[in-house]
């Protein structure tokens, strides 16, 4: 294996997260679930009841109920729904969510990852690196220069790298 050098940059342009979730058969009474995970692996729940068989209500109900969540993961995210599909955005560009959605009974969605995140605080962002390439195994990483610090995909666990060099910088 060829061991190579990447440095951290952090000069990613910040691009918001966008998700959608797509309802193709709603079922009166099942309940959908959206679960966000945060960083630190967190999580909180919201959760919605289909009112009939209509998937655009079942998608205007559920944006409903994200949007008015008070909890601080869901306040990160901006909801919007149009006919049978909410879109969930990033309020700030850069930093990332982990969205997932349950169903207890047969209503059928898709999730569609549309936009990825993009911005200077994460590790997994291309621009952020040297070679123009997020790490991969058996890369010598250093942390001895750029402008912004690593706050997001810090989870690296699947990764085996040859060597991490911090220093001033």
């Amino acid at each position: 294996m060829t061991t190579t050098h990447n440095r951290w940059i952090g000069e990613a342009t910040a691009v918001a997260q966008v998700k959608t979730i797509r309802f193709t058969n709603s079922v009166a009474s099942d309940v959908v679930t959206v679960t966000m995970t945060g960083e630190d692996g967190s999580t909180q729940a919201v959760t919605h009841t289909v009112a009939d068989t209509n998937n655009n209500t079942t998608a205007s109900g559920l944006q409903a109920a994200l949007d008015s969540s008070s909890l601080s993961l869901f306040q990160r995210i901006n909801f919007t729904v149009s006919t049978d599909t909410v879109t969930a955005t990033a309020a700030v560009a850069g930093i990332p969510f982990l969205l997932a959605v349950t169903d207890d009974g047969s209503t059928a969605y898709t999730v569609t990852d549309v936009t990825g995140n993009t911005g200077p605080n994460d590790f997994n962002s291309a621009g952020n690196w040297s070679r123009g390439t997020a790490p991969t195994a058996d890369d010598v990483l250093y942390f001895t220069s750029g402008s912004s610090s690593v706050l997001y995909g810090l989870n690296q666990s699947g990764i085996s790298l040859d060597q991490m060099i911090v220093g001033p910088g």
